[in-house]
């Protein structure tokens, strides 16, 4: 349920990848939405002093309508701080720092309890610098783990490199992350309507994954089981996207959330993002299954209608996914 829950979208990307613009943007345009924008710091964003009608320690009130916060600490807190304004917004976004990890922020929304009554997470956008990533991707590992865990990429500064230059970015975007939606951005402005909605944690969200990353490539070799002695260089090449769909079964329950547990603890880190739709026997309702690292997460979707077939599926990225022992031990699940 979505009812009266705002939508937060995180959005990230790596130092000068463009957040400063486009949220320069988000926050000056007449859109008609009720946004607050959260950074980490504010002083590294640099919202435009001249769109600023009001402020106080950590709220800056723009002349649009939304609003800016600063997190010096605890993003659970700047949120709950939030919950006071709640009917002044549309939507949330978080944007991380150019060298952040966004999983903490990711898992934020699936460990916390006292937020899901407020707050669900709409989706994750990363912003790509054109014109540098070649480089970054090279000497940063988390450029790479900023893609991995997008749910839309968005290429900025397109503009500044070659036909050849851009093709290139391109390839190893989709090396990085196979089938992946990407968008670009001239001079920090795009549609905001490409970029929100995204709905990662419900069935229109799942199901566009699962459409993405049906057409598999560049999957890298894993194992179920603990890693040994594998060749390690492998498992640095790139990130996978794993689909999997089952049809007119129902999953044992107990069984099916042993599955997700054994496979989050031995993917750790490795698991990247985890969503999922299944049907489980003897429920009315759907499972939404929502997953980040070792956290898996459950929740309950809309109910089947008498006619709709049970179409289970599962989208997993991440690194080293052997993907014939994942699908065929995840439809165990599902026998008789």
């Amino acid at each position: 349920m979505t009812l009266n829950r705002i939508p937060v979208t995180v959005l990230t990307g790596y130092l000068g990848s463009g957040k400063t613009t486009l949220l320069n943007y988000i926050l000056g345009q007449n859109h008609g939405l009720k946004i607050a924008v959260i950074e980490n710091e504010f002083g590294e964003i640099g919202v435009d002093q001249d769109i600023v009608i009001q402020a106080d320690e950590e709220i800056f009130e723009m002349n649009n309508g939304c609003v800016c916060c600063s997190v010096r600490g605890d993003l659970v807190r700047i949120l709950d701080g939030l919950k006071k304004r709640k009917n002044k917004f549309d939507r949330i976004i978080i944007e991380t720092t150019g060298v952040a990890d966004p999983a903490p922020v990711i898992q934020t929304f699936l460990a916390e309890k006292s937020l899901r009554d407020d707050y669900y997470l709409d989706g994750v956008i990363t912003l790509v610098d054109a014109k540098h990533f070649l480089i970054q991707v090279e000497r940063s590992p988390e450029v790479k783990r900023q893609i991995a865990y997008a749910d839309k990429l968005v290429l900025t500064k397109s503009d500044l490199v070659t036909k050849e230059e851009l093709e290139k970015v391109y390839s190893a975007l989709r090396l990085l992350s196979p089938k992946i939606g990407i968008l670009t951005s001239d001079l920090g402005q795009i549609n905001l309507n490409s970029i929100l909605e995204i709905k990662t944690q419900h069935e229109e969200g799942i199901s566009e994954s699962f459409k993405f990353t049906s057409t598999k490539s560049g999957h890298i070799p894993f194992s179920l089981r603990p890693l040994a002695k594998e060749n390690h260089a492998q498992h640095e090449i790139g990130v996978s996207s794993l689909a999997i769909e089952v049809m007119d079964k129902v999953a044992n329950p107990m069984m099916l959330e042993t599955w997700l547990s054994l496979f989050a603890r031995e993917s750790g880190e490795r698991l990247y993002r985890l969503k999922g739709i299944v049907a489980i026997r003897n429920r009315e309702k759907k499972i939404i299954i929502q997953g980040i690292h070792s956290m898996i997460d459950f929740s309950d979707g809309a109910a089947w209608k008498d006619d709709e077939p049970r179409r289970s599926v599962l989208v997993a990225i991440g690194k080293g996914f052997d993907e014939k022992m994942i699908e065929e031990s995840f439809k165990k699940c599902f026998r008789e």
